[in-house]
């Protein structure tokens, strides 16, 4: 249905930018302006809308969308909707107008620039407007925002100052049930910032500890692609083999005889991803091996000719863990504990079996739920659940392109091994955490995603999300920073990584 595509747009946008931010979202020019200015079609429509947002309710929700949009959009089924809404609301709190971004030469796109009460950080709700009166919106998705131009500038935080923030920023977050997990945060290679906040099990109120195990979701790529690259050091592949030429019965032809490992390293195959109807509607018992996801997928066409541009792929780094075992003799897990969790000292860090009992390991929260029992709509959304465990969503044991675990110091560990030589050479580093533009990767490298920020400088890292996981570790090579964050809820990491970016660089 063409009203339910349009709400799923306006979320896939929203994650988008949010896991590209801040590189890749536009900038443009602009003025901003606080509070709500006259003149500005569509603009007295944003306070009932934040209303409604604050509110997390499904039936205003439903009603404010209603009164202030037109179309496909407006005739989508509220609880669509307040899924969207709802979600983006549990990872910023309530937001507040601080005000509206204003284009020249004109075009018909409202801009509200919005701060969260409890994180302080800055949002966009981006909106098309009808050009007719009375300017009804007729879509409209969020993204992150820039801190607006006319506040007062701030100084960054370093020190005893920046541990203050972070923890007062974890305090409000926490009280509104917003974060749940570790922080860790090192300088030039040593630890200077360690937090641990709420509860790894819901059920038995046991709290986190900082060497709690998170899943880390997408996280996992960044392994994968270090264990190509060791792999490519000792001269056991190339970057530009083929598939087939580490997999020559690979029953799909065109991916055996198109698809080189630089594509599947920077999502530019043409491949897709795992996360099926088949998959989702089955029991997770019976993916367990790399083998078993890849049947998810072995049959399906490439969606463009392989280098041309950019699609985020978990199908490809599945490949990739199978082209690690064809090189190495060895089972993919076994080597990447031998060849990066052991150099780099990370010992709370594996890809675990989840029906198997692991010591201190966090479980995933979700608000709310999604049955999987389908009604008209292709599913059945779970109302007033509350928080919901993600037992039966997410693997039963991750592989190479997610779905692993790792602590927070484990992570800053992977960071100074990383760029300390440890693991692969500077030369190799440099390779992976560079723009492929040739491929039509901007800003994402070879199982890296990258940014460059005006303040701190280059960035590279990534980050790994899905119901009940949030989880980044960002780089900053310049700065001298790498911070990690992981959590057993959705959004929080993103959120207080961004924060902590902003006090950084004093923004």
């Amino acid at each position: 249905m063409m009203h339910a595509r349009l709400v799923g747009t306006a979320l896939a946008v929203w994650m988008l930018v949010a896991f590209l931010a801040p590189s890749a979202r536009a900038q443009g020019d602009y003025t901003d302006t606080p509070g709500v200015p006259e003149g500005m079609p569509g603009a007295a429509r944003m306070p009932a809308l934040v209303e409604a947002y604050n509110s997390g309710d499904a039936d205003q929700i439903g009603a404010a969308v209603r009164a202030h949009f037109s179309g496909a959009f407006a005739e989508a089924p509220a609880h669509e909707h307040a899924e969207v809404w709802g979600r983006h609301l549990a990872s910023t709190g309530p937001l507040e107008i601080v005000g509206f971004r204003t284009y020249d030469p004109p075009r018909d796109q409202l801009v509200a620039i919005l701060r969260s009460t409890v994180t302080g950080g800055y949002h966009a709700i981006v909106a098309e407007v009808e050009a007719d009166e009375p300017h009804m919106l007729t879509m409209m998705y969020f993204a992150p925002a820039r801190r607006p131009s006319f506040l007062e500038p701030v100084e960054p935080l370093e020190g005893e100052a920046l541990g203050e923030a972070v923890d007062a920023l974890i305090d409000r977050m926490t009280e509104a049930d917003m974060f749940s997990g570790t922080v860790a945060i090192s300088k030039d290679g040593e630890v200077v910032y360690t937090r641990a906040a709420g509860l790894a099990s819901r059920r038995f109120d046991v709290p986190n500890r900082m060497d709690t195990k998170f899943n880390m979701g997408s996280m996992n790529k960044m392994f994968t692609a270090v264990a190509i690259a060791t792999l490519e050091e000792q001269g056991k592949l190339s970057y530009d083999d083929t598939v087939g030429a580490h997999l020559p019965d690979y029953p799909n032809e065109d991916v055996r005889d198109r698809v080189q490992i630089r594509h599947l390293l920077s999502h530019t195959s043409g491949m897709g991803s795992h996360f099926t109807e088949e998959f989702m509607n089955s029991s997770k018992v019976t993916y367990r091996s790399i083998d078993d996801y890849i049947t998810l997928f072995v049959d399906d066409e490439l969606a463009f000719d392989p280098g041309t541009r950019w699609a985020y792929s978990n199908a490809g780094f599945y490949l990739l863990g199978k082209i690690v075992e064809a090189a190495s003799g060895t089972s993919y897990y076994d080597y990447v504990r031998e060849s990066l969790c052991g150099p780099a000292g990370m010992g709370d860090s594996d890809s675990y079996d989840m029906d198997i009992p692991v010591k201190n390991l966090a479980i995933g929260y979700t608000p709310g739920g999604v049955s999987l029992n389908k009604d008209d709509d292709g599913r059945r959304w779970l109302e007033g659940r509350g928080w919901t465990n993600n037992y039966f969503l997410h693997s039963i044991k991750g592989g190479p392109a997610g779905g692993g675990f790792s602590t927070s110091p484990d992570l800053l560990a992977f960071a100074k091994a990383l760029q300390g030589g440890e693991l692969v050479s500077a030369s190799t580093l440099s390779m992976l955490t560079s723009a492929k533009p040739e491929l039509g990767s901007e800003g994402y490298g070879f199982g890296f995603g990258l940014a460059e920020h005006p303040v701190l400088g280059a960035r590279y890292g990534h980050n790994g999300g899905f119901p009940g996981i949030n989880a980044e570790l960002r780089m900053y090579p310049h700065a001298g920073y790498s911070v990690a964050v992981m959590t057993n809820m959705d959004g929080a990491a993103s959120a207080v990584a961004q924060q902590i970016e902003m006090m950084l660089a004093g923004q």
